[in-house]
């Protein structure tokens, strides 16, 4: 029988590098998969979608029809840009015609282009700032 053959120095320290990277990478998706469930959790206890949603990653979809058991046993349509629920497809379809998510795409998009995090901005703080200066600016 063959003896194993032994590893380089340069093999040795290539395995190790390879190792911190995969061990790196398990942290950080650790780290993202519980500030996941800390957003879910959060937006989960008052149902009205008020609360602020930071999104990491260029792979956060713009909407998806993510859903949820609502207390009739309804489906809950919410959407991933702003963190609003809509218990109905009609409120669901028409809040991606409003301002309020025409501005936090605007956000979410600038964010990406800065490599900065993207928070986005609730129904509440939308309706309290003047519409035409944030899409228009100051003149």
């Amino acid at each position: 029988e063959k003896k194993a053959q032994r590893k380089s120095k340069g093999a040795k320290r290539r395995e190790k590098e390879q190792a911190a990277e995969r061990q790196a990478r398990r942290e950080d998706e650790d780290e993202r998969r519980e500030a996941r469930k800390n957003r879910k959790n959060d937006g989960a206890g008052d149902g009205d979608g008020d609360a602020s949603v930071a999104t990491s990653g260029p792979a956060a979809p713009a909407a998806a029809g993510a859903t949820g058991a609502a207390a009739g046993g309804k489906k809950v349509m919410s959407c991933n840009t702003c963190g609003g629920s809509f218990p109905s497809p009609d409120e669901y379809r028409s809040h991606f015609k409003s301002d309020w998510h025409r501005y936090n795409l605007k956000l979410k998009t600038v964010s990406q282009q800065n490599g900065s995090e993207f928070i986005c901005v609730s129904e509440e703080e939308f309706v309290s700032v003047d519409a035409d200066e944030l899409f228009f600016g100051s003149s």
